[in-house]
């Protein structure tokens, strides 16, 4: 064998050998060039920070709408009780023109007329009335809420009281949240049909005789 025919022999192995790795390296290769890269961890690490800063963001949002809800549904308390005060509103019942009694129909239209950014303001509030008959009742017992489950929701305890008698008034608003889910809202407790509670408490003394 002539030198030239040995280097062509050596030349011939060289390429075969290369074409095998080829072959192996076609399916090897674009798999690790996917472990090796790093093309998409910017995109892993913007969900890992947006997700809390965005629940964080919803929450924040929830709370200053459940804070200007409260204060506004107060506002509208503190201008019924000042005008149940003075005597220039009625605490009683309202007869509709079919004939239904609608218990303590003139407090909430006047708490709803007062009270601003509350949907649905009428049939969501909820009054609670009695006598305080020691300052430690205050506050005290269930709240009485909507139920949207009913068609209709009686007034539990809705007492005028008598002559000079302190009076104790709750009110509960019942709303839907913005942001469902979210972490502020998950830390109320649910209200039967849904949505959660904005209470305003105050009391009153009715005039003597």
């Amino acid at each position: 064998m002539t030198r030239r025919g040995g280097e062509t022999m050596a030349l011939r192995q060289r390429t075969r050998v290369r074409a095998q790795s080829g072959a192996k390296g076609g399916v090897v290769a674009p798999v690790a060039r996917f472990l090796r890269g790093d093309s998409g961890a910017a995109s892993v690490e913007f969900m890992v920070v947006i997700i809390p800063l965005l629940t964080i963001f919803l929450s924040i949002v929830e709370l200053g709408f459940y804070m200007m809800r409260s204060v506004m549904l107060s506002r509208g308390v503190d201008i019924a009780m000042r005008e149940v005060r003075l005597g220039t509103m009625p605490l009683g019942t309202e007869v509709t023109q079919d004939g239904t009694v609608l218990i303590g129909k003139p407090l909430k239209r006047t708490i709803c007329e007062n009270s601003f950014f509350l949907p649905d303001c009428e049939n969501a509030v909820q009054i609670e009335m009695r006598p305080l008959g020691a300052i430690a009742s205050f506050g005290s017992g269930n709240t009485d809420c909507v139920d949207r489950t009913q068609p209709v929701n009686p007034v539990n305890t809705y007492d005028q009281g008598g002559r000079s008698e302190v009076m104790y008034v709750r009110v509960c608003f019942v709303v839907d949240p913005l942001f469902p889910g979210v972490a502020f809202f998950s830390q109320l407790p649910a209200q039967v049909g849904g949505g959660y509670a904005i209470l305003s408490e105050t009391a009153f003394m009715n005039e003597p005789s």
